[in-house]
């Protein structure tokens, strides 16, 4: 089967990341980080026509997004929060954001239903001094990994005993095993390295064949590979620097992908397709719907944020 590659709706981002598809109701969800130094974002939806959904906008930076009880389970500059559909905000965790240093990045809910993200460094410090969170299910939070300066990838294998990440910069997708009861991140089993395909790994995903599809934000593709690390497929790309890719549709056989235009650090550009949504049909292969975040919410809302 031949793939085809279009273009999903009219929405355009600056920063596009964090896709996901809510097979419940048939609408696919993204996030616009509108930079790496912006104060807030964006919760992006559209149904499965590409038709524009009202925005919810976030009073600070988001880093991933993943289904919740009506709405979305956020991380933000400092910490992990509830957002409704109606853009009322709760936290449920506070994260240190270490004077300013430091936000949120890419992030995955596990297979149980906890949801793991990863920070980025706004600022040098000589050292990386970042890390990987987790939202466990009473609400408190474990700091899995230590000395991060920019997580993407995040994703877990059919199991979910399995952990894929990259610190970015280093151009390789790390393999752990991964224990949802432990406060720590298993041991390193596995490289995936993206430095023979010219690019970063960005945002990643896998397949029901537990196969990992990753964003070459800089070589304008998508990748496939083994669980091994092989490389099983290479796919242009019509807009440049895709930025992370989500299954979906009716048959979880859609691969969408969010793209960039303006990062406000290292990525931009005037392409005219630039931050819209790109969706790639004719794979042959199938996605595993997201699990849902299936922790406890107690704390108290904040004022809602939507428009």
């Amino acid at each position: 089967m031949t793939e085809s590659i279009g273009f999903f709706g009219e929405i355009r981002t600056k920063l596009g990341e964090s896709p996901l598809w809510d097979p419940d109701s048939g609408t696919l969800w993204w996030i616009d980080g509108l930079s790496v130094f912006a104060e807030e974002g964006l919760i992006l939806g559209a149904d499965a026509e590409g038709r524009a959904l009202p925005p919810i906008r976030c009073s600070k930076a988001i880093g991933a997004i993943g289904l919740a009880k009506d709405g979305f389970i956020v991380s933000m500059t400092d910490g992990f929060y509830h957002v409704g559909f109606d853009g009322t905000e709760r936290q449920i965790a506070y994260v240190d954001p270490m004077d300013g240093g430091a936000r949120f990045n890419d992030g995955k809910i596990d297979r149980t239903g906890q949801f793991v993200s990863g920070q980025i460094q706004k600022i040098d410090r000589g050292a990386k001094f970042c890390g990987t969170f987790r939202l466990n299910h009473d609400g408190s939070t474990s700091r899995l990994v230590d000395g991060i300066h920019m997580q993407n990838a995040t994703c877990f294998s059919p199991s979910g005993e399995i952990m894929y990440f990259a610190d970015t910069h280093d151009r390789e997708i790390r393999v752990h095993r991964y224990d949802p009861s432990s406060t720590r991140l298993g041991e390193r089993i596995g490289t995936i390295d993206c430095r023979p395909y010219g690019s970063d790994p960005d945002g990643a995903t896998v397949d029901r064949d537990g196969n990992m599809w990753v964003a070459l934000v800089f070589a304008q593709a998508i990748a496939c590979f083994s669980p091994e690390g092989a490389l099983l497929r290479q796919i242009p790309l019509p807009a440049p620097f895709p930025s992370c890719p989500a299954f979906g549709g009716a048959n979880m056989d859609r691969l969408f992908v969010t793209t960039v235009s303006d990062s406000g650090r290292l990525v931009k550009s005037d392409h005219p397709e630039a931050g819209r949504m790109m969706v790639i049909d004719g794979l042959g292969v199938q996605g595993i719907p997201e699990t849902r975040w299936a922790g406890v919410i107690a704390a108290e809302s904040v004022p809602s944020s939507s428009f």
